[in-house]
């Protein structure tokens, strides 16, 4: 049977997410449970009144083409192995398309469930690339890196990055409340650019991994921001991962670096004829869709 969770599933719940996501931090699960988790947004399937399969679904706003759309990130699509391929997630996501066809026009799923999304007419729209840098290729200087910032000082830099792309998640003084609250309670760090005007350039949210650091949501407005950020990154581990949507070319201003691209984010317009009215074009597929401000897409989810 399928239904919307509970608030007395969240034991269930959490104990399916630490099943099938051993690696995830238990700090950071506890604290979306407490703090964002919500269950009038997950769809689950019950056999005998317990939860086997998942669908958390969030609703989030994003600006396409210019316009601010409501869209619906499935942001963990999980099954308890011991009653996969039974067809459970096939039914949640004809329930789930169902639902965002009544409510969004766009629908957004981890490229990571490619195969799986592409059989319900999800296309990648959003790509990563991962660049490795070591000390040798950084200017030390981390002149200008701090802790502190205002939410709102986020939120204007934030905007300003984000007005050379396309199809990106808008963020609210309270999205940025939140982003904060969760990466405290995640061991990472925010570090922060101020150029000599005490104007805010550039942020980072960073975490390490053995000797590496890694910076998983850099915002930058200029490349002294980006490198003052990075040269932070090097002082705390011999080197560093940083993630950026691939229309970034890092490469420009450290050339030795490596990069691997990966795909990200997947897409789907839930409904084409009327996506075609409100933008008045012939569009006919998510990749014309997301190509018609001739800027590149780029997603950054808050969680």
């Amino acid at each position: 049977m399928i239904d919307w969770a509970k608030r007395e599933d969240r034991g269930e719940i959490l104990a399916l997410k630490r099943m099938v996501l051993p690696l995830a931090s238990e700090k950071r699960s506890g604290y979306i449970m407490d703090h964002l988790y919500d269950p009038n947004h997950t769809l689950v399937y019950r056999q005998n009144n317990h939860v086997l399969s998942m669908i958390e679904i969030h609703q989030t706003n994003i600006l396409l083409n210019g316009r601010y759309m409501k869209a619906h990130y499935y942001y963990q699509c999980l099954t308890d192995p011991r009653y996969r391929n039974q067809g459970l997630m096939d039914q949640l996501m004809h329930y789930a398309l169902q639902y965002s066809q009544s409510t969004v026009l766009v629908s957004l799923l981890p490229a990571s469930r490619q195969q799986f999304g592409s059989s319900y007419g999800f296309t990648t729209t959003y790509f990563k690339a991962r660049y490795t840098l070591d000390k040798t290729m950084v200017n030390p200087d981390t002149t200008g890196v701090s802790f502190h910032f205002r939410l709102e000082a986020m939120r204007d830099l934030y905007g300003s990055f984000m007005q050379r792309f396309n199809g990106f998640a808008v963020r609210t003084v309270d999205d940025f409340s939140t982003l904060v609250n969760l990466n405290r309670n995640d061991d990472r760090e925010l570090i922060f650019y101020y150029d000599d005007n005490r104007v805010m350039k550039g942020y980072a949210i960073m975490h390490f991994n053995g000797t590496k650091a890694i910076l998983s949501e850099v915002v930058y407005l200029d490349s002294l921001a980006l490198t003052r950020l990075i040269a932070y990154a090097l002082s705390q581990r011999p080197s560093v991962d940083v993630i950026v949507s691939t229309s970034e070319d890092l490469s420009v201003w450290f050339p030795k670096a490596s990069v691997v691209r990966y795909d990200y984010m997947m897409s789907r317009v839930n409904d084409m004829a009327l996506m075609q009215r409100i933008l008045n074009s012939n569009v006919d597929s998510t990749v014309s869709l997301y190509a018609l401000s001739f800027k590149p897409g780029t997603y950054i989810s808050i969680e």
